[in-house]
């Protein structure tokens, strides 16, 4: 079990288990959950924003070390991952609906995408028990999908959301964690 300690910077929580099968190879399966609220006082605030994401991920790593009990060293992986993001409280929306008096006034986005890349790192473990690991990756998004909500819930329309797509994505971190069993 691990978790992304530069995450806590950002407001991110993740959990992440990996399982090893055969000699230089695991699937990791992560968790997360991110919250960033920034609201700012009356006279500037459109330019409140709420973001929240969470999501899974799964990767296939392949260890270039030796045998090694337990797997350590430098690791590849694919991977893909399900998000779902959303944007609320935003305050230039609101400030906007405001001033032309719009009543089915938008009150967030929602969006859900399905992203699909590579990441590489390091593993170590200490005393046969501790995890740390360095990694990062890069990837895109082959599905994304946006939907406009109003103030009622109701959702306003889908759309295919291709400045998503254009878009690479980022992976890094730090991970700390406990290793289980022998």
């Amino acid at each position: 079990m691990k978790t992304n300690v530069l995450g806590y910077f950002v407001s991110s929580y993740s959990l992440s288990y990996e399982f090893i099968f055969k000699e230089k190879y695991g699937v990791n399966v992560a968790f997360w959950y991110q919250n960033l609220p920034f609201y700012f006082p009356d006279i500037i605030s459109f330019l409140d924003y709420n973001y929240t994401s969470e999501g899974a991920l799964m990767e296939y790593r392949f260890y270039f070390q030796k045998k090694t009990n337990p797997v350590v060293g430098f690791w590849l992986a694919p991977y893909v991952k399900y998000e779902k993001q959303i944007h609320k409280d935003i305050g230039i929306i609101k400030t906007l609906n405001n001033i032309f008096n719009n009543s089915d006034g938008i009150s967030r986005t929602d969006i859900k995408d399905i992203g699909v890349g590579i990441a590489g790192g390091i593993k170590w473990i200490y005393k046969n028990k501790f995890i740390f690991g360095l990694y990062s990756g890069i990837g895109g998004y082959p599905y994304a999908r946006i939907s406009l909500v109003d103030d009622n819930g109701k959702a306003l329309g889908y759309e295919n959301y291709e400045e998503i797509k254009q878009n690479p994505q980022f992976r890094f971190g730090f991970n700390v964690g406990y290793r289980f069993g022998q």
